[in-house]
Formats: C-alpha cells, sequence, structure tokens
C-alpha cells in the first residue's frame, strides 16, 4: 500500500445504472440501526493516531491515515453502501479488550492479532 493512495482522490462517477441500484439498496436496507458500530467499538481501549507500519528496510507498508475517507457515513455513488458500511466497521483500530484478560489488536494491518 502506498502512503499517497492518490486513486482515492478523484474516483470515477457511477454510472447511471450504478447509482439507480445502490439508491435502492439503501433504501432497502436498515442503515438507521448503529449497533453493529457500538458492538465494533466495545472494549476499544485506545489507539495510535495515524497508525504506521514499517518494512524492515523502513517503507510504510500499512497506513490508516489512507482510509480516513471511510469518515464519512454516506457511501460515493458509485460504492455499493452494504460494502462501505463494511469498510467503516473494519476501519475500528487499535487495542481491544475482549473480555477479562484476553486483548486483541486489530485495524493496524490486514490481520488482528489475540493476546
Amino acid at each position: 500500500m502506498s502512503a499517497d493512495n492518490s486513486n482515492n482522490k478523484n474516483p470515477k462517477a457511477a454510472t447511471e445504472s450504478t447509482r439507480q441500484l445502490n439508491q435502492r439498496l439503501t433504501q432497502q436496507l436498515d442503515f438507521s440501526n448503529q449497533q453493529c458500530f457500538e458492538d465494533a467499538a466495545r472494549g476499544f481501549i485506545g489507539t495510535i493516531p495515524d497508525a504506521r507500519v514499517y518494512s524492515e528496510d523502513g517503507r510504510v507498508v500499512w497506513d490508516v491515515s489512507a482510509y480516513e475517507f471511510l469518515q464519512s457515513e454516506e457511501a460515493p455513488h458509485s460504492v455499493n453502501p452494504s460494502l462501505w458500511r463494511q469498510a467503516r466497521l473494519n476501519h475500528f483500530h487499535g487495542l481491544f479488550e475482549v473480555t477479562s484478560g484476553i486483548y486483541q489488536v486489530r485495524g493496524l494491518d490486514i490481520a488482528n492479532m489475540t493476546i
């Protein structure tokens, strides 16, 4: 992953067909239910703001700030709204307490670590 991630700065516009299908899906699903966001945040202890993971040679291989575009609740017209919501849920990152004495590091790489 590049720290620049310039592909997200100028996305292609959605076709009219894609826009209509995504709008229809938005009307069919209950996006007002926020329980999944509460579940994703449960046990949150803390994180490293603008966290980056570096390779041994110093290259940035993971950059949380590259996903800041997911702060927007509304999906772009070119993105399936359900997939956008799932991506936002996956963006929760940091240290979480799962239960007493069991912790997870999430969202700072493509894998989670349970301790």
